[in-house]
Order: structure tokens, then sequence, then C-alpha cells
């Protein structure tokens, strides 16, 4: 066991390799993509045909401007540029079979961050088995499925790679090595900017030297630069603190969000529970178990007391404090726990360590066996994923036996368009890289009701879910949808409902509302909704293609969700 102890960063390698290979498995089996990888996608596509050159396909925006139905005018904009290029990498590597190799690149990402830790924990802990262990914890937490399935996931562990880079040069005596990768992780992302503290902490604190000053001054100004290409590539105008993607820490809900990362990502860290995204408080409460927060508490408390002397405790609680705090006012996202998660796993190897008071070198085991825990769930969230098509996929599918109709159009009105408001957001992405068509415009008129998983019992309302949705070109530039009555003593079908948690959304009640393209009338409704709206458009519809889903209302019982999965497309054409 003593020879073994003298390679143990080999044997942390090799098992990261081990381990990431086996959980990512059914990943790379079954790659899928999402409806903001088609966003990344989409930018690429366009600077190849001459339609956006590359600074503006380094910004990225989450728009709500296009749907009429959205009354949000805030803008939540990221400049990504070497998002924006592994993208590209990998489209050009890897041709059609794209999908795949952009999993591969996740997969091998995270393998690298794993290395990363794994010899970061060996200088900062020190080389032995609790080292190992805190390295296979990382590479095991079921915290990182969401940076290893979703392509768009990476933003989070290819900044961690620069970081962790940076961190690794530091620590191995190359500190101006590193300032290069401080560089590629702050592009990436801006969460990297809290490296610099912790490198000077870890020279103060641990290596007992002074910073040197120079090497600092070095990193504050190429943040300082960083900063300063990423206001001009923005045009001077960055995110606005839209709800509840941004959570403004001047809002009286500001308290409850955190009170919910602390719950969500205690449940997620310590018992591989799901952090659901933008979850609100019923969803956390349903999802995550009260004892998590309460025992991640009482057990930071012990460790803190246990090693309150050891200066290694104080540079890892920064490391997970600083690199948590950025993401703070955040919505929920398991990838937002992607570095933090390095100090956790650092954390429970310094309490494990061999040389630490008052435990024993068996004990070790216990890192292991808690890693044998949190693999098995990483590869059973990878199971599940890869047995579901992705709604991205589903809604593709349902639109593939009507293609060959949609030759010649040049917008695509889309009615009853599953899903929720992330959908809508990059619908018009998703379908002109699907087909082909960089120029094609497409625009949302509705979305399908019925989406919050609310199940039948007799006596209610039967659910709407689009199957009654009926539309009629009345003139040349004019759209009528309507709702038809889906059970008797029943109001008509609902073609469009009010709101959306959280967003706000224009009152359907409000008579006509406006857009660059057409004006609305609302004709009908009630409290559920919309059951009737005329559309004039501006110019007339010619060459316009309308795309209609249909879902399947037999299963009154059926969650939404599977329903909407056996929804038919139609089209009509002017």
């Amino acid at each position: 066991m003593n020879r073994l102890a003298q390679h143990t960063l080999l044997i942390s390698h090799l098992l990261c390799l081990v381990i990431v290979l086996l959980t990512s498995m059914p990943a790379l089996q079954s790659p899928r993509l999402e409806a903001d990888d088609y966003r990344y996608i989409h930018h690429i596509r366009q600077v190849e045909a001459g339609r956006m050159d590359l600074a503006e396909a380094t910004v990225v925006e989450n728009r709500w401007d296009h749907l009429w139905f959205m009354q949000e005018e805030g803008k939540v904009r990221f400049f990504r540029p070497t998002v924006i290029a592994s993208y590209a990498l990998d489209l050009k590597a890897w041709g059609g079979r794209y999908p795949l190799g952009l999993t591969v690149s996740n997969v091998w990402i995270h393998l690298l961050c794993c290395w990363l830790v794994g010899f970061i924990l060996h200088r900062v802990i020190g080389a032995g088995w609790a080292a190992v262990g805190g390295a296979v914890i990382f590479a095991s937490l079921a915290a990182h499925s969401e940076c290893i399935w979703y392509i768009a996931g990476r933003t989070d562990s290819l900044a961690a790679l620069g970081f962790l880079s940076a961190w690794a040069l530091h620590l191995s005596g190359r500190r101006w090595s590193a300032l290069p990768f401080f560089v590629f992780g702050l592009v990436t992302k801006e969460l990297v900017i809290v490296a610099p503290v912790i490198f000077a902490a870890y020279d103060g604190w641990i290596n007992r030297r002074r910073p040197d000053g120079k090497l600092y001054s070095a990193y504050g100004a190429a943040a300082l630069l960083v900063l300063a290409i990423k206001h001009i590539a923005l045009g001077g105008a960055g995110s606005d603190f839209v709800y509840p993607y941004l959570i403004s820490p001047l809002r009286p809900e500001f308290p409850q969000h955190l009170w919910l990362q602390l719950r969500s990502y205690a449940g997620n860290l310590m018992a591989a529970e799901v952090t659901v995204p933008f979850a609100d408080a019923a969803t956390v409460s349903a999802i995550h178990h009260p004892v998590f927060p309460i025992l991640g508490i009482l057990l930071l408390l012990l460790v803190v007391w246990s090693f309150r002397k050891d200066r290694r405790l104080w540079l890892l609680l920064l490391a997970g404090f600083l690199t948590w705090l950025p993401t703070s006012f955040v919505y929920l996202s398991e990838r937002y726990l992607y570095l933090p998660s390095a100090a956790f796993a650092g954390l429970l190897a310094l309490a494990f360590s061999r040389d630490s008071k008052g435990w024993k070198s068996w004990s070790v085991g216990l890192l292991f066996i808690f890693a044998l825990f949190q693999a098995s769930r990483l590869y059973r969230r990878h199971h599940a994923i890869a047995g579901q098509p992705g709604s991205v996929a589903e809604m593709i599918r349902q639109v593939e036996p009507v293609r060959p109709e949609l030759d010649g159009a040049d917008r695509l009105l889309l009615v009853n368009l599953p899903g929720q408001f992330v959908r809508a957001q990059f619908v018009q992405d998703i379908f002109r890289v699907v087909l082909n068509d960089p120029e094609l415009e497409v625009t949302v008129l509705t979305m399908m009701p019925g989406q919050n998983g609310t199940l039948w019992k007799p006596g209610d309302a039967y659910p709407v879910m689009g199957a009654g949705v009926q539309v009629q070109a009345a003139k040349p530039d004019r759209l009528l949808l309507t709702g038809r009555v889906v059970g008797i003593g029943q109001p008509p079908h609902t073609v469009q409902e009010p709101g959306l948690k959280a967003f706000a959304w224009v009152p359907l009640d409000a008579g006509t509302s406006r857009t660059d393209l057409f004006t609305i009338e609302v004709l009908g409704g009630t409290p559920a909704g919309a059951t009737g709206l005329d559309f004039n458009f501006f110019q007339p519809l010619e060459n316009a293609a309308v795309l209609i889903w249909r879902a399947d209302c037999i299963d009154l019982n059926a969650h939404p969700w599977d329903r909407r999965a056996g929804a038919e497309v139609s089209v009509q054409r002017f």
C-alpha cells in the first residue's frame, strides 16, 4: 500500500477516467440537443452564410420581444466567444454527426477538469488516498450531469477548465503561465474573475509568501481588458435583472431565493437530489428533503471546528464561497455547482485525510463509498435522459412527416407550439438549422395550453391540449384562430393561456395588441384563456406556411407531456 501511495496521482487519474467513461456512456450512446444548443449552431451557420459577423456571433441573448404574448422588455445577454468557438470546432470536426461530437467534447472537458482537481488536491491536501478520494468524488458527483449531457452546460465546465488549469499551474510554481488560462476562463464565463483572490490566498496562507505585486497587477489588467471587450461586444448594454433568470438582491424574493439555493444545492451534493432549473418554493419542497441543508450545515460546522487551525480549510471554504457567489442571484441550476463542487470534494478529502487528528486511515473508505453512491446516481440520470428523446427532438420528429409541404415557404407561422417559453425563444434558430434555411422567418402565434401537469378529475373541465384549435385564413393578410367545444357542457377550447408562472404575459382581455408584424384582437375567452384570436398582418402572407399542432386528448388522466408527445402536425399554405 505504501508503494501504491507513491503513485496516487496516477491512480487518481485512472480512476477518474474509468468513472467518467462509465457514467457518461448513456449520454454518448444517445446524444441530444436542447433548444439553446441550436442558438449556438444557428450563430455559426449565420456566420458561414455571411449574415452575421464574428463579433455579433459571440453574443448570445435570451429574447422575448418577438413573442407578442410576452411583456418583458428586459434583456438577458452574454458574451460567450469560447463557447461559440468550441461548437464551431465540433461542427467542423464531426460533420453530420455533430450531436455525438458535441457530447464527446463535453465528456472530455469534464474529464480534464477531474484530472486537474486531482492534481490540485494532491498539492493542497497532500499526496495520498484522501486526495484520490476527493478527485473521485468530483468525477462522480451527480450534480455534474447537466455539464455532461446538456451541451450548452459546457459554459460552466469550459470556464472551470480555464480556472482549474490556471490554479494547477499556480500551484506548480508556473504562476505567469497561469495567466492565459485565467483569461480563457474569464472570456468563457465571468465567475472566473474570483480566481486571483484564491491564488493570492494560497500564496499568503499556505505557501507563506508575499503575493507577487506584478503578477496580480497583470491579473487585474487582464480582467479589465476582458471586461472592456465584453462591454464593447455587448454594445454597452449587458443583462437586465429579468426575473426569474436573474434575481436582484434588492428584490424582496432574494432571501427566499438564497434559501432555495441552499436547500436544493445541499440536497444535490449530499444526496444526489435533482436541482430543477427555475424551481420555485413549491418545486423545491416537493423534490428536496429539508434534512439535508440542516445536516450539511452541521457537518460543515463540525469540519470547521475540527480543522479551524488548518489554513487549507479556510482556503477551500474561500474557493467554494467565491465560486458560488457570482451565481447567487441566478436561477437554480445544477451546472452552477460545477466549480463550487471542487471545493466541496476538497473539504471531504481534508476531513478524511490520513494525517487528520481524530480520524483513522480506514475512514478514507467512506469517501469511496460516497463516490460510488454518487456515481451510481450520475449513471442513472444519464440512463434516464438517454431514454427520452428530448422535447426539441420530439418537435422535430412531429414536423418531419409534413416537411415536404414546407418547400418554398419563406415564413412559418406556428400555432399551438408545444412546450413552454424556452422553446419559443429559440424556435426560429431550431427551424433554420433543421431545415437548412438561414433566412427563414418563424413566428409563434400561440403556444399549446395545459403544460402545467394538472391531472383531470371527474367533474373538472376537460384539460386543453390543443386538440380543438381551428385555423381559418379570412383574407390574404388575416388569420383567425378559434377553439371548438371539446365536451358537452364545456366551454370552447382554449387556444392561448393568459400567463406563465414568473413571467409577465400580456393579458388576453386587453383587447387589441400590436407587434411589428400584425395586430391581435381577442375575440373571446374565459379565465382559463383566449378561445378566439384574430391576427391582422401588415403584409400579405405570400409563401407562408402555418404549422398546427394537435395533441391527443383521449386519455384525460395522462400527463400533458405524455399527451403532447402524441401530437400531430398539419400544414396550411397561403
